[in-house]
């Protein structure tokens, strides 16, 4: 895995970690790389958490971890530390079921306008995929559900949205 980070004008970095291919091996150290001046790799905080099969969205100094679970792990990049929120499904003042009955593989995620976007995604649940969209507001560390059906739900033919991802 890896990203890009923008720090303004001066300073790009470049951070890498995760799986390792076609093995169980998995890394927690991050490393960072300024793209301006390629000089040296520098070791950063390693993660204190498992983090494979997840995408990581970039969003202001901060590196959120998505991986279909409740707890989202953060890398605050210009302090250099993690963090761990804790985060639920809520619709108005209702808590709703955790939809993903275990972690996400294979999901898509973006940001925009300050607000995680995820879609799809396979799981040892539904290995064939997923057709549940999801919003994660970064102010509220709440997740609403937009459309699909989530891992507890049997999936049926739809012919009204995107299908299984």
């Amino acid at each position: 895995m890896m990203y890009a980070y923008s720090r303004g004008s001066r300073k790009t970095d470049c951070v890498g970690g995760g799986q390792c291919s076609r093995t169980f091996q998995t890394f927690r150290d991050i490393w960072y790389l300024d793209l301006k001046r390629l000089d040296r790799w520098r070791e950063l905080p390693s993660c204190p958490f498992t983090f494979v099969n997840c995408k990581i969205v970039v969003h202001g100094s901060k590196a959120y971890l998505i991986r279909g679970d409740p707890l989202v792990d953060v890398f605050d990049l210009e302090h250099e530390f993690w963090d761990r929120i804790i985060t639920c499904f809520a619709d108005g003042d209702k808590v709703l079921i955790w939809p993903w009955m275990k972690l996400l593989d294979g999901h898509a995620v973006v940001l925009a306008q300050g607000k995680i976007y995820v879609f799809g995604g396979a799981s040892r649940v539904r290995p064939i995929g997923s057709d549940f969209f999801a919003e994660f507001d970064l102010q509220t560390t709440d997740w609403t559900p937009l459309s699909g059906l989530p891992d507890t739900a049997p999936l049926r033919a739809r012919h009204d949205s995107p299908g299984v991802r």
